[in-house]
């Protein structure tokens, strides 16, 4: 299943914490809750409708399939008393392995209370130190202002709009673009990327 982060609000997580815990069937409930709600179905290209067996079929297969085959590492994001808060995952690009992309699924009631950041940061700080990545991206539907402060607060620089960059149920539509660089990557990158 996704591993899950378990978040204490009065600290950033432990690197060694972040992985130990499991998702279960037992949080199917409140993912298919999550994914239904109206911001969730908004903001992403989750199916509509979302059911539970979605819900138990990304927890028992989706996400450990990803791991498996080194694609994306999904974690669960719980809180201090183990209760689901919403979900992220880092994506390897296939194109090129120091690069990745991060995404991110808050509970409604998880929302505004600083757990997205503190999720970000942790994942993007292992996918630097435990990984090798040299960069991550996010992106967002435009308009996604509340996704686009998480980044921002966890440090991402923003770098414009893509049009039309992505597909939402069949729609393209624009997505702002932001990237987090590991300390020193930027100066690599002038030397390295033709100009």
């Amino acid at each position: 299943g996704l591993a899950r982060i378990a978040l204490d609000k009065d600290s950033l997580l432990a690197a060694a914490r972040s992985a130990k815990e499991a998702l279960t069937d037992h949080d199917a409930d409140q993912i298919q809750l999550t994914c239904t709600d109206p911001q969730t179905t908004r903001w992403t290209d989750i199916p509509v409708p979302y059911t539970t067996a979605d819900a138990l079929a990304a927890v028992r297969t989706r996400a450990p399939e990803l791991w498996r085959r080194g694609e994306a590492a999904a974690f669960g994001i719980a809180g201090p008393d183990d209760e689901y808060l919403g979900s992220i995952d880092l994506r390897i690009s296939e194109e090129d392995r120091e690069v990745g992309s991060v995404s991110f699924l808050i509970a409604p009631q998880a929302r505004g209370l600083g757990y997205a950041t503190d999720a970000v940061r942790a994942v993007c700080a292992w996918g630097f130190s435990a990984l090798g990545l040299t960069r991550i991206v996010w992106r967002a539907y435009v308009g996604n202002t509340t996704s686009r402060r998480v980044a921002e607060k966890a440090g991402f620089t923003m770098e414009g709009t893509q049009r039309a960059s992505c597909t939402q149920r069949g729609e393209r539509r624009d997505a702002w673009v932001a990237a987090l660089l590991a300390a020193g990557a930027g100066q690599e990158a002038e030397t390295t990327c033709p100009g």
